[in-house]
């Protein structure tokens, strides 16, 4: 018997439902992408209605949502990767990875610290808008404020709205992110070392997604060993450069020996 024109509607409604989750769900099943198979596997069960077929038509936006999403996580991963093992200039470094993290979080401003070589002090080493100024020059013990505080502990902070009232902020007069609502900071770490802090901030009160604040922190995390190892050339650098203006004095001291040498072998002959 012929198949009934309701039936055929279903089946081609089926079918059109089956096509675009066949495209989406195309790629290689990661921990990355775990919540979309939890979604997915609801979304291929055949429905018979229209209010059943609304919900997976919202059901397949939350997928292609979520897929936007990783996508844009992944590309963010993979140019700090580039980024870090470009170069080895220290400087040019910290600015990428800031610079990065502000496009990825749309933050209104992100600062970045460094441990010195005591493990005691963290000192600004870059900022996203750009504080020249303040580069280099201002410092907090580890433990001291919000940023001294995830150093110490080696976990992230979040605060939605006025971060400036919480009991462990500490003010500085030449930060104008001082006067931000909202604060997300991770801890930048290299084989369970602690290398400085990243800090995120909003002008206006912001909820940080489990997804940002989990991002924030992988970066945290890939990022250690790249400063490490520019630091270390860096400090490689300074020193050649150190022993080349030693060897530059000892060559001119010499030199200015030997020329009065001459100068009494001259005396002493006439």
């Amino acid at each position: 018997a012929a198949a009934s024109p309701s039936a055929c509607h279903m089946a081609a409604n089926v079918s059109n439902i089956y096509t675009p989750i066949s495209n989406l769900l195309v790629t290689p099943r990661s921990a990355l992408f775990g919540n979309i198979w939890s979604v997915s596997s609801q979304v291929l069960t055949p429905h018979r209605n229209a209010e059943e077929q609304g919900t997976i038509g919202v059901t397949i936006r939350q997928l292609q949502r979520i897929l936007c999403e990783r996508t844009e996580e992944l590309r963010v991963l993979r140019q700090i990767i580039e980024a870090v093992n470009s170069t080895l200039d220290l400087q040019a470094v910290l600015q990428r990875i800031i610079d990065l993290v502000s496009q990825v979080t749309s933050s209104d401003a992100c600062l970045l610290y460094l441990l010195d070589e005591s493990g005691q002090r963290l000192g600004l080493r870059a900022s996203q808008p750009a504080h020249p100024e303040s580069i280099g020059r201002i410092s907090l013990q580890v433990g001291e404020g919000l940023t001294g505080w995830v150093a110490k502990e080696r976990r992230a902070m979040v605060i939605g709205r006025q971060a400036f009232a919480d009991p462990r902020f500490k003010a500085f007069q030449q930060l104008p992110e001082d006067r931000y609502e909202a604060f997300l900071s991770v801890p930048i770490t290299a084989r369970d070392r602690l290398i400085g802090v990243i800090n995120v901030q909003h002008r206006e009160p912001h909820r940080y997604s489990p997804d940002t604040v989990a991002l924030v922190e992988t970066i945290g995390r890939l990022v250690g060993g790249a400063i490490e190892n520019a630091r270390f050339h860096e400090a490689a650098q300074q020193r050649r450069r150190e022993l080349d203006t030693l060897a530059q004095v000892s060559e001119a001291v010499v030199s200015e020996r030997y020329l009065d040498e001459i100068l009494q072998l001259t005396v002493t002959v006439t």
